[in-house]
């Protein structure tokens, strides 16, 4: 029973897994502060931090994690390490593993209209941060499907409420997927 956690921060997600249901994890995060404090919390804890990015080959054993994160994180890569992270997602999973997600919506979010419009990324549906400086990628409902759809059997999507105060944007909508690695049939 191992998790995945793909930029794990502090490593809340994944020590309330491992303190409440006894599961082993790993947690990536680019963040030295992040991992640094991941490690302390998880003292005496069979979990592991490690600080790297979620791009690239993930480096962990085929089929072997029950359960991956990807919240709020996966909308830094550009297309072409999405596709190899869903992919590697896929090969590390075991069949009938989930893949929790959550990101950026596109859809009714006045943020993202706006940053979509006035600060363009290099790829579609993708925004260069003005705070920042880095390119996030938001989702619609139908991007989501079909992107995951291609791997995943999607089994329930939520979409955040639209956040007005006074006919304006004050919060980012989001998009949570749960996602589910197909049995495979002999």
């Amino acid at each position: 029973n191992t998790v995945l956690d793909l930029g794990s921060g502090n490593g809340r997600n994944i020590l309330f897994l491992a303190n409440e249901f006894k599961v082993k994890g790993i947690g990536f995060d680019i963040s030295d502060v992040a991992v640094s404090q991941s490690k302390k919390k998880a003292e005496g804890l069979p979990l592991e931090f490690h600080r790297r990015s979620i791009s690239g080959d993930l480096c962990i054993p085929d089929r072997s994690v029950m359960l991956v994160l990807d919240m709020m994180t996966s909308h830094y890569l550009s297309h072409e390490e999405r596709e190899k992270l869903r992919n590697e997602i896929d090969r590390v999973l075991e069949p009938g593993g989930f893949l929790f997600f959550k990101s950026f919506l596109a859809e009714g979010d006045l943020h993202a209209e706006r940053l979509l419009r006035e600060h363009p990324g290099k790829e579609p549906h993708t925004y260069i941060h003005p705070k920042i400086g880095a390119q996030e990628y938001v989702w619609t409902e139908d991007r989501l499907r079909e992107f995951f759809g291609k791997t995943f059997i999607v089994r329930k999507i939520y979409k955040s409420q639209k956040h007005l105060s006074h006919g304006k944007a004050f919060r980012r909508r989001t998009i949570t997927a749960y996602l589910e690695k197909p049995w495979e049939m002999a």
